[in-house]
């Protein structure tokens, strides 16, 4: 399969018009949210945030990873999924009742109070998640980059309105943003299985080998989500422990504009894995992964020194309670930027089907970044959970890369050993010694060090947009 940069680029910015017009609701939304409720039930809304995210990647078991591999190398793609499905979806019922049986331990952990009618919406909602998520699959699988945009957006915008709605009509509390969060959920995972329907209701039987492959590669991914679990929650943990709902809630609102850079992480995780699956069966060089791998980098790491050097300026759209959040964003950029330039490099171990590796570096991360909220967050609150996140992404990432090279995957130790260093630099000054001509001078260091790949990025977007001018983008 040939793919020079401007098709690249192309179907790349077609998964990209979703998260990037749901990046916008979404920077739309967080404002709006900080002037209408105040920062303890804020701190609470992401506990629920956490706790429906945590109960999605578990009750994956690991299997939407498997039917992401095998849907190139399977032809019958109707059995494939409807083996890949039924479990998981029976899991996330049996998940969902001992949610109900002890929802009072759970809203207390969760909330501090007695909350039964969020804990049965979360409950309700997990079904709803397993089919919203196998139905996205499918779109990206297919390639679908219009239809895949479309339902993302759709699925913002019926967050913002019920969101809206609620907080006028009902309640200023963290009850409203969690009801809306779960409505929008169902009604878009009803939306998007009307949508592909056809892949739905076809024939199909369970095949022994099929599972056998699915959960030889999935099984694995169950301890991941645990450790993962453990890696992007324990800071929301950590403050909820050792710090207060307030220091919560500012931390909270930090992660929310950091997490603007999921426009990035979301575009192109939902692009790459389909485009590196086929790559990989196709026989594509080494090289061409090299050069992805850089390029997202330097992408990033400009973006990263922007958000550091003007981090004072963004958050002046939130409310002034939620200023002192600033210092937390420049070491918790670190989290989506390290966990999506490492898709580009751990996706050799994903190819060699080693995923108890996966398990290893996850784990790792996650006791690090454990030990470094233990002992920070007391002392710094969240810039200390911001730093014990950031750093143990960092480590995520060398380690994948690491194990990547050992499985014969081609990385660039150098070029990502200056980039990160120069990256670390950039946000220890910030956050410590909050001089902007230190920062500038160093951001100018990272620019100098990429110059050849800045040019070279310039001139793959003159040629897009050229070819743009005669050619439709979302194909």
């Amino acid at each position: 399969m040939k793919d020079d940069a401007n098709s690249f680029i192309k179907r790349l910015c077609g998964f990209s018009l979703g998260p990037v017009v749901s990046a916008f609701i979404g920077f739309i939304k967080t404002p709006l949210l900080t002037w209408l409720i105040v920062p303890e039930e804020f701190g609470r809304a992401s506990m629920f945030v956490m706790a429906s995210t945590i109960s999605a990647l578990f009750i994956y078991l690991g299997i939407d990873r498997s039917f992401v591999r095998e849907y190139n190398a399977e032809k019958d793609k109707g059995t494939l999924l409807w083996n890949s499905f039924l479990i998981p979806f029976l899991f996330s019922i049996l998940v969902a009742t001992v949610y109900i049986l002890f929802w009072e331990d759970l809203s207390n952990l969760l909330f501090a109070s007695q909350e039964k009618f969020i804990i049965y919406a979360l409950s309700f909602s997990l079904p709803f998640s397993i089919l919203f998520r196998f139905n996205t699959l499918i779109i990206r699988m297919d390639e679908r980059a219009r239809l895949y945009s479309s339902v993302t957006i759709i699925h913002a915008l019926l967050n913002l309105i019920i969101v809206v709605i609620l907080l006028f009509a009902y309640e200023r509390t963290f009850k409203s943003i969690v009801i809306a969060q779960i409505a929008s959920l169902v009604l878009i995972g009803v939306i998007s299985t009307i949508i592909n329907s056809k892949k739905w209701f076809v024939g199909f039987r369970l095949q022994k080998d099929l599972l056998r492959r699915l959960y030889k590669y999935g099984l694995p991914m169950i301890p991941v989500a645990l450790f993962s679990w453990l890696l992007t929650s324990m800071d929301k943990i950590a403050l909820r422990t050792w710090a207060s709902f307030d220091e919560l809630g500012l931390y909270s609102a930090a992660f929310r504009v950091v997490m603007v850079l999921n426009i990035i992480q979301a575009s192109f995780s939902n692009f790459w894995s389909p485009t590196a699956y086929k790559w990989y069966e196709n026989g594509v060089q080494g090289d061409k992964f090299i050069k992805v791998s850089r390029y997202l980098s330097v992408f990033f790491f400009l973006v990263f020194g922007v958000f550091v050097i003007f981090k004072d300026v963004i958050v002046l759209i939130m409310d002034q309670s939620y200023r002192l959040s600033s210092p937390m964003i420049p070491f918790l950029l670190f989290m989506p930027m390290m966990y999506t330039i490492s898709e580009t490099t751990k996706i050799g171990i994903n190819f060699s089907r080693k995923t108890i590796y996966i398990a290893l570096i996850t784990l790792v991360a996650s006791i690090t970044n454990l030990v470094g909220n233990y002992y920070l967050v007391p002392i710094f609150g969240g810039i200390g959970a911001s730093i014990a996140t950031g750093v143990s992404f960092v480590l995520y990432f060398w380690l994948g890369a690491i194990i990547a090279i050992k499985h014969d995957f081609l990385v660039d130790i150098k070029f990502f050993f200056v980039n990160i260093t120069l990256g670390l630099l950039l946000a220890g000054v910030s956050v410590f010694y909050g001089n902007t001509l230190i920062e500038v001078l160093i951001f100018i260091a990272i620019i100098l060090y990429n110059h050849k790949h800045i040019k070279a990025l310039w001139k793959i977007g003159l040629g897009f947009v050229a070819d743009f001018k005669n050619s439709r983008i979302l194909r």
